[in-house]
């Protein structure tokens, strides 16, 4: 059978569809991929800047450990304390300069009290490297520009080794 029924349904057609009605020609795709960018653009760019800023951090944590056993090794297999503090220091700079970090404050000290230790007691260097990091360049303006971070190592000195 034929439906002759004449057409009941408004002009303004409308649709309902999970809860929200649709009307007939309307943009359903959401905003405009240029305001998209707009809105996204500086949360993924400081999201970066963390990431590159944590992987700096990270790296210079271990360069700073790295340099402070340098010196503490360095330091260790000398005879004495004078010719030791001068290795130590010069081992945890050269270890720095190796690695590129670029410090904006150092600051090196070494404990070398295990050389006061008579022969047959065990005895140590340990060496404390810090550092101050600048992340200007990597985070948001008004962010905090530096960072103190600190490296520690320690190497044992022969304990019957004439000191």
């Amino acid at each position: 059978m034929i439906n002759t029924a004449p057409n009941t349904a408004s002009p303004d057609k409308t649709i309902v569809a999970a809860g929200r009605a649709l009307r007939a020609g309307s943009d359903q795709r959401g905003l405009s991929p240029a305001i998209e960018l707009v809105i996204l653009a500086p949360a993924l760019m400081i999201l970066l800047g963390l990431v590159v800023a944590g992987a700096r951090i990270w790296f210079v944590r271990s360069t700073l450990t790295e340099a402070a056993y340098s010196g503490a090794r360095a330091a260790s297999i000398q005879r004495s304390i004078d010719s030791a503090a001068e290795a130590a220091t010069a081992a945890a700079d050269a270890q720095l300069q190796t690695d590129g970090v670029d410090c904006a404050q150092r600051r090196i000290s070494f404990d070398l009290g295990g050389f006061r230790a008579p022969v047959g007691q065990p005895a140590a260097v340990t060496g404390v490297v810090r550092c101050r990091v600048e992340f200007g360049d990597v985070l948001l303006p008004g962010f905090p520009g530096s960072l103190w971070l600190t490296g520690r190592s320690s190497a044992v000195i022969d304990t019957y080794r004439e000191r």
